[in-house]
């Protein structure tokens, strides 16, 4: 099931006139589990007669590419309208489309043209979404260097996204209404089975709060917090070399999401 640890604190995330980003986000996280859910489900009955046994492979715990696609349908459902890669630089509205042209043909460096991952309206609120994805040991529990760091990068991001919003806004108060962002990271807690995975089935919930208690580490704090846990029969997808199904087996008992919004930023 889906359980919200901690929610956004503070009326600027969750004013319900403006569009509160706790129900926003909250929405999202339950289209996304859904949707998985529906997917493994059919891939489920596709290989009930396979040979080689069901070796399921659910995009949810999928690479970040294939993993964005489940939350920018997410966000189209739940969103009025929603736009996925949008290009954020300096230069005016009205010179978008040709500077989208110059990029492409000259190759403009990343320090100039960067994009927010979604942009949508929701409500009477404009939400710039940054989304990053990584795994962790779901036994030790320990934040690792590259989970500190993605979850840095997508904090930052936000905070760039919040900039070219408020910069927006101040051109276009109408098209791009009380903005806000949310660097948003996807840790999926999982490890090789072994002759311990059965032990760790079982206290599965227990890890899953100790999981969740170690992310709480991280600096700067996430501000909303939530997991799900896999239904048992999901819970043992195949692993995945070079793009193809394997015959070992990973144990996923468990994801987090952690986000953290930025509503005003310069820095």
């Amino acid at each position: 099931m889906l359980e919200i640890e901690q929610y956004f604190n503070g009326s600027a995330t969750s004013d319900s006139a403006a569009g509160d980003a706790n129900i926003f986000l909250q929405n999202v996280l339950v289209e996304v589990i859904a949707e998985n859910y529906k997917q493994m489900l059919y891939e489920w009955i596709f290989l009930e007669h396979h040979k080689n046994g069901r070796l399921l492979d659910p995009p949810i715990r999928a690479n970040e590419r294939v993993m964005s696609g489940l939350f920018g349908n997410a966000i189209s459902a739940i969103a009025e309208r929603s736009r996925p890669e949008v290009r954020i630089d300096k230069f005016d509205l009205q010179t978008q489309d040709i500077q989208d042209q110059e990029a492409e043909s000259n190759n403009l460096a990343q320090s100039k043209v960067g994009r927010i991952d979604y942009l949508a309206w929701y409500s009477s609120r404009t939400f710039g979404i940054e989304l990053k994805m990584v795994g962790m040991n779901c036994e030790s529990c320990e934040v690792s260097q590259r989970v500190e760091n993605k979850w840095k990068t997508v904090v930052t991001q936000a905070k760039d996204a919040q900039n070219w919003l408020r910069e927006r806004q101040r051109d276009d108060k109408i098209r791009y209404p009380n903005p806000i962002s949310i660097g948003l990271m996807v840790v999926v807690g999982r490890r090789a089975i072994n002759s311990q995975t059965d032990q760790l089935d079982k206290k599965k919930n227990e890890k899953r709060q100790e999981f969740l208690d170690s992310l709480k580490t991280l600096r700067p704090r996430p501000q909303f917090i939530a997991s799900y846990n896999f239904p048992e029969e999901f819970s043992k997808p195949a692993r995945i070399v070079h793009g193809a199904p394997g015959s070992n087996e990973i144990f996923i008992p468990f994801i987090a999401f952690i986000a953290r919004s930025v509503v005003n930023s310069k820095n």
